[in-house]
Parts: C-alpha cells; sequence; structure tokens
C-alpha cells in the first residue's frame, strides 16, 4: 500500500479522487482572489472615469445653459472707437416670402434649448429664423414672413459664430439708420466665439413697416462691425483670423 506525506496537512483530492499538492491549491486560490480584486479595481477605475466624464459633461451644459440666461452687456465705447476693420452687410427682407430650412447650427442651438429645460432651466417657447451667407461670406440676407412679425416676441437674438484668435477681444455693432447699437453676450470656447446680439430694436422697426404695408415685400438693411481689441487696443481683425464660421440666424423667444 502506497503511502502520502502531508507534512500535518490534510491531503485535497480533486474531482477525478486524484490527490492535489496542497500548497499548489492554495497557490490556486491566492491567484483567484488576486485576480478578481484586479478585476474589482478596474471595473472601479471605469466607473468612477465614468462619472467624472458625466459630471464634466453635465458642467458643461449648464455653463452652456448659464450663457443663454445672461442680461445684455452694454459695450460702453460706441461713441468713440475708431472705423471697424471687419463689416459685413445684413438684409432682412419681410412681406409674403418663405422663411430658409435650418442648417445644423441652428438644430443644435434648439437642442440646447430643450437640453436646458431638462436641466432645470426656464423652458421657452422659441422660434429659429435661418440667415443666409454669400460665397464671400460678407453678405447674410434673412427672410421673415407676417407670421413671424404678429408673434408677442419677449427677447430677439442675432446669433453669430465667429472665428478668432484666443487672446482677442472680439465686439460686435449693429448699426441702422445712422443708429449704433451693441448689447451682446457672448462665450468662447478656444478659437471660436458664440455671439448673440438683441436685436428686439430691429424687430419693432419691422414691425411698424408692416403695420403700413402688410402685402408688399420689403427690404430693411443694416451693417454689422466687428472690432477687435488685444491688449486694450484696437487691431485689425484680418490679421487675426477673425471671420464668420456659418451662417447667422435669429432667435425668437415668445409667448
Amino acid at each position: 500500500m502506497s503511502s502520502m506525506k502531508t507534512h500535518g496537512l490534510s491531503p485535497v483530492f480533486s474531482k477525478t479522487g486524484r490527490a492535489v499538492e496542497t500548497n499548489n491549491f492554495i497557490k490556486k486560490q491566492r491567484t483567484d482572489t488576486n485576480i478578481r480584486e484586479q478585476v474589482q479595481n478596474i471595473l472601479q477605475i471605469l466607473s468612477t472615469d465614468r462619472w467624472t466624464k458625466g459630471q464634466d459633461m453635465l458642467k458643461y451644459h449648464r455653463s452652456q445653459c448659464n450663457y443663454m440666461n445672461q442680461s445684455w452687456t452694454q459695450w460702453q465705447g460706441l461713441m468713440d472707437y475708431d472705423e471697424p476693420s471687419s463689416v459685413y452687410m445684413l438684409r432682412v427682407f419681410t412681406g409674403p416670402i418663405k422663411p430658409m430650412f435650418p442648417q445644423k447650427n441652428l438644430f443644435q442651438y434648439m437642442s440646447r434649448i430643450y437640453r436646458c429645460c431638462k436641466l432645470g432651466f426656464s423652458c421657452r417657447r422659441i422660434k429659429g429664423l435661418q440667415g443666409t451667407l454669400d460665397e464671400g461670406r460678407r453678405e447674410a440676407a434673412f427672410y421673415i414672413d407676417t407670421d413671424v412679425l404678429s408673434l408677442s416676441t419677449q427677447r430677439a437674438e442675432l446669433h453669430l459664430h465667429v472665428s478668432a484668435d484666443e487672446q482677442l477681444t472680439v465686439i460686435p455693432i449693429l448699426t441702422i439708420n445712422g443708429l449704433r447699437r451693441s448689447s451682446f453676450t457672448q462665450m468662447r470656447s478656444g478659437h471660436i466665439v458664440d455671439v448673440a446680439l438683441d436685436v428686439m430694436f430691429i424687430l419693432q422697426a419691422l414691425k411698424d413697416k408692416e403695420m403700413e404695408d402688410a402685402v408688399k415685400e420689403d427690404v430693411t438693411e443694416l451693417s454689422l462691425s466687428l472690432l477687435c481689441i488685444y491688449n486694450d487696443l484696437h487691431v485689425p481683425c484680418n490679421g487675426h483670423r477673425v471671420s464668420l464660421l456659418h451662417s447667422p440666424f435669429i432667435a425668437l423667444q415668445y409667448k
């Protein structure tokens, strides 16, 4: 009869009845435990990473919502500013005309409004008016029908996406009939500046024209000037890669 030395430990048998070295069995248990701990650590790291990214995304969305609810900034240098180095022509057509189909930037804005509403920010009734931009990217046009002018509008915004060097401050100015206006908000992401201008005064002027002749198609012209400031000094915009990236759009908040 054969004998087995166990050195004080009881032998362990496999399912087939064969004896298994106790030291090997203990090593296998430790290995399995280490693997489980490693897997748990990896899962915990991945879970923490997803939570962190989720929090960062939520913070980003909230910053966008806060930006969209900001009060207008009034630029105080309207009376003594130098001639702007970047000027665009805006034409607003009114009457019995068909509005333009929304483009990507307007769709993204409307999605942002919906997301902010879900996050608990004020929910709004918004109507977007897509503008066009010519091939030279110097002239923009908007087409506004009579239904839009009949809305009880509370806030009207002209939205621009402007490319500019990161250390450059861009000031937008609207001029109509010799009257200058510069009420705006802006948010920067790298070299892209999201600018929103207050255009309620334009909408009111269009409503006054519409009351005179609701059938005739009319056009209102105004200029958009961009002032570029670097280290508190006016500088040429063209030397700092300033340009409109997309066709602008108008967003109307109404009752």
